[in-house]
């Protein structure tokens, strides 16, 4: 594709001064805005679809951020339309109505123009769109010679795709950091998998990632390295050659890093140095990096958020830089390459002392402070790892708090005291202190509480006192809990039906179709459009059969034409759609969450039928559907994908992934006729964090194996009157998480 060409859209901006209008702008001196896009012909792309075809947002913006009015889409909200505007100084911004998720074939465009709205007067505006976002090819056509099967995982903060060897696509990503994973199966069966990074991606580029075997002869030790990146400035091409070499399928050469010292979470506590204390000995904590003997360092990068380190300039420092490496040196952080270890076959072992940073490293405010360390190590073929590791100090005080550890409704208090006649204060901001005495401490003096009952919105403030010591003093730490992010729909009460984009086609019903998520997308999809394309309705709002006014109905079909399509599971999730057609889906799950729930709760009627369809292929058996519900919290979004095409190839969502912070389900083969109430706990693997991101995944499928083209086309589920339940339970919170502490509700003090 030409990326010297761009899209061009026109916004015919007509402004006709009006005063007969009977609405909020009586009295103001007002325009009229007719917007048109139109195709501006000497600007050809080869993207999929025409400019006339793309879902565009446009937004009218007054001043730097009073957002004045925001069309979803264009072509179905306002092509034709008239707007009236008060005169004066607008921005008209025009971006592709996707949130830039890579995807196949979608590039992402975005522009905007300062247009001003005079009285009396006709304004035209164009507003000219280009590609932000990167495209991506691979060929690997060379190893079909050598590899009975091969596919390449693309991946980056904006998702993920997987290059099957018939996948001639190409995709579309955020500009940055790329991360290329290929996995090969050779003639014998057995699995090799090979990685490359490549950290400076541009955007409007077109990369190709070509895969090619080095035939390197006796001695050429240099064959292989990825140095050979050819660029057409003139199309605006790169082209990124990964020759695939002996040890890559040994699986031999990658580097690593390993900390010691370190807790098993990559923390080191430690008292602040100050007089008086003594600092740790050299070599008490350490970083092991090994690097194959063939290889090199290329990048050798440290992110922190260390307010040290950041008040010197180095939040991020390049350790391969001698100056930078000198700055860093000042704070006591270790030059390269460190102290060499022990030589392998294929490595060299060296290790940093971390030691010397500690001396530098203080509290914040006298109270416990934690400077996290991210390293992040390339080799010159492209080849990368990281590790976290952070380092705790503790002040030299007697007795102190920290943040705590937030649900919604519930919090785990924590500080630190030695006196065993210890216990937390507690005090909302218009109540009286009150005392939570139930704690749980350990030899160091760390205490803990759990206390529930709390309020979300309410600010809350607590400290340490002591029995046997009313002299001790202690600052207090204050909090609030966050008010949960109401979800559209859950009651599934309110339905919209809503036309699918392109050439998918086909109507779908959604709930709450005007909630909305934190982006302004619909909150709630199916993995049914590619099914609404065949004719079937595989997810409607029900008006009869429900338990209070509306209900959600999932159905289980066949759906396609002329003998092309795929089974479909009828299924609802919060999330969106990436890819769909008749042949499967690409979905991505989750929505932007601010609270812990501890259970999803609602009401179902289930009829199972017997499983007539496997591998997509129709068949009888004995074996009864079964339906699923279940509920997540999440740090990201997962990109899950179901090709009829490629059985083998589904990505389902894993409940045990790393991202996953709480997961419950409820599966069922049972004939359930009238309505009964589920309660899912959801289950804590870990404490929440502060600050961080969290998403919500709630999804319900009439038949559980759908995704793989699994389960009955006589099986349906109805669902209705879902609920979140953030109040603290055994059941969502196991001892593995709070420990074997007590709950003390505050409302009983």
């Amino acid at each position: 594709m030409d990326y010297k060409k761009i899209i061009g859209y026109t916004l015919c901006l007509l402004m006709a001064f009006c005063l007969s209008c009977k609405d909020e702008t009586e009295g103001i001196p007002t325009g009229m805005l007719y917007l048109n896009v139109e195709e501006d012909a000497s600007l050809q792309t080869r993207a999929t679809s025409e400019v006339t075809y793309e879902s565009l947002r446009v937004a009218i913006i007054k001043g730097e951020e009073d957002t004045l009015k925001v069309y979803n889409d264009y072509l179905e909200e306002v092509k034709g339309e008239r707007l009236i505007l008060p005169i004066g100084t607008y921005t008209v911004a025009v971006t592709s109505n996707h949130d830039g998720t890579a995807a196949w074939e979608s590039p992402f465009y975005q522009g905007q123009e300062t247009v001003e709205v005079k009285q009396g007067e006709i304004t035209n505006a164009k507003v000219t769109c280009t590609i932000h976002n990167t495209k991506v090819s691979v060929d690997a056509s060379q190893l079909k010679d050598y590899f009975t099967d091969y596919q390449t995982e693309v991946s980056n903060s904006s998702g993920s795709l997987i290059y099957t060897r018939d996948e001639y696509r190409a995709g579309y990503f955020a500009p940055e950091k790329l991360a290329v994973k290929l996995k090969l199966v050779n003639r014998d069966g057995n699995e090799f998998v090979i990685k490359r990074v490549y950290p400076n991606i541009e955007p409007k580029y077109h990369y190709t990632f070509k895969f090619e075997i080095d035939n390197q002869g006796p001695g050429d030790t240099n064959a292989g390295i990825d140095f050979d990146i050819t660029i057409d400035e003139e199309h605006k091409e790169i082209t990124c050659p990964i020759f695939i070499r002996k040890e890559d399928l040994t699986q031999k050469g990658e580097p690593s890093l390993l900390l010691r010292g370190f807790k098993d979470e990559g923390i080191f506590q430690q008292p602040e140095i100050v007089d008086g204390v003594e600092p740790p000995a050299a070599g008490t904590v350490g970083l092991v990096y090994r690097i194959g003997k063939k290889n090199s360092v290329q990048s050798f990068k440290v992110t922190t958020n260390s307010p040290v380190f950041s008040a010197a300039g180095l939040a991020e420092f390049e350790m391969t830089d001698e100056t930078v490496a000198m700055q860093a040196a000042r704070l006591g952080f270790p030059r390269l390459p460190g102290v060499a270890g022990k030589e392998e076959e294929l490595y060299l072992n060296y290790e940093l002392d971390l030691s010397g940073i500690l001396p530098y490293l203080k509290t914040v405010d006298r109270k416990p402070t934690v400077h996290a360390f991210t390293v992040t190590l390339l080799d010159n073929i492209n080849q990368e790892t990281s590790i976290d590791f952070s380092f705790k100090i503790m002040p030299d005080v007697d007795a102190y708090v920290e943040e705590p550890v937030k649900w919604t409704h519930f919090a785990v208090l924590k500080g630190v005291c030695l006196d065993e006649s210890s216990y937390f204060m507690l005090k909302a901001a218009e109540g009286e202190p009150k005392k939570v005495d139930v704690v749980q401490r350990d030899a160091e003096g760390n205490l803990s509480a759990l206390v529930v009952g709390l309020t979300p919105g309410t600010d809350y403030s607590y400290w340490i006192e002591s029995a046997d010591n009313s002299a001790m003093k202690c600052e207090p730490t204050g909090f609030s809990l966050a008010k949960p992010l109401e979800v559209p729909g859950l009651n599934m009460d309110d339905w919209g039906t809503r036309s699918g984009q392109g050439a998918i086609g086909g109507n779908v019903s959604y709930p709450c179709l005007n909630g909305v998520n934190s982006s302004g997308g619909v909150y709630w999809e199916s993995g049914n459009r590619g099914a609404a394309s065949g004719g079937e309705v595989l997810l409607q709002g029900e008006s009869t059969d429900v338990k209070q006014g509306k209900a959600a109905k999932l159905t289980s079909r066949w759906a396609g034409a002329i003998g092309i399509g795929a089974f479909s599971a009828g299924s609802l999730f919060s999330g969106s759609v990436q890819d769909v057609s008749t042949a499967g889906a690409k979905l991505k799950y989750g929505q932007l969450h601010n609270g812990y729930p501890t259970a999803l709760q609602g009401w179902y009627k289930y009829h199972p039928g017997k499983i007539n369809w496997v591998d997509n292929k129709e068949t009888s058996t004995n074996e009864t559907d079964e339906a699923i519900i279940y509920a997540a919290l999440t740090t990201k979004q997962y990109i899950l994908e179901s090709l009829r095409t490629n059985i083998g190839g589904v990505i389902t969502f894993d409940p045990t992934d790393g991202g996953v912070i709480a997961y419950g389900e409820m599966r069922t083969q049972q004939e359930v006729t009238t309505y009964e109430q589920f309660n899912i706990p959801l289950v804590y693997a870990r404490l929440p964090k502060a600050e961080e991101k969290v998403y919500l995944i709630i999804m319900a499928a009439s038949s559980s194996k759908g995704e793989f083209f699994k389960g009955s086309t006589d099986s349906w589920l109805l669902l209705d009157e879902f609920e979140l339940l953030y109040d603290y339970n055994d059941s969502a919170v196991p001892a593995s998480v709070v420990g074997n502490m007590v709950s003390v509700n505050i409302n009983d003090k």
